[in-house]
């Protein structure tokens, strides 16, 4: 799947964030190191700013994210899909999770790369 998606022009960026007791700068490589494709991203936040930040364009609230390391909500164990070229980090076309919310769908893997296809360039398989 990866690969045919990577020559469609998917690009998949992993932001490892230490939410969980156990998560640690090298526990994220190592979970990095089983994903590598040369159209995959992978940082390490952390302090986790990015989360921090993504969860309230979200709408997500402390209660939804719960983090044993942070009292302010979270945005992790998310999954966004934006189409080429977006600007807007805020914004994601569609977006799902593994949280303890009803703002967005639960993680369907199905219905996710369903949506993440639907926004690629269409161009033939190879």
């Amino acid at each position: 799947m990866v690969t045919w998606l990577a020559v469609r022009g998917l690009r998949a960026f992993y932001v490892w964030t230490p939410v969980l007791v156990a998560d640690s700068r090298d526990a994220a490589f190592s979970a990095a190191a089983e994903r590598q494709h040369p159209a995959a991203t992978h940082y390490w936040d952390d302090e986790a700013r990015f989360a921090l930040h993504l969860a309230a364009p979200l709408g997500l609230t402390p209660t939804e994210s719960i983090s044993p390391r942070f009292a302010d909500a979270v945005a992790w164990d998310v999954y966004l899909a934006y189409p080429s070229g977006a600007q807007d980090l805020h914004a994601p076309t569609r977006w799902t999770h593994q949280l303890l919310t009803n703002k967005a769908p639960r993680l369907d893997p199905a219905a996710f790369r369903r949506t993440v296809e639907a926004l690629l360039p269409l161009t033939p398989r190879t």
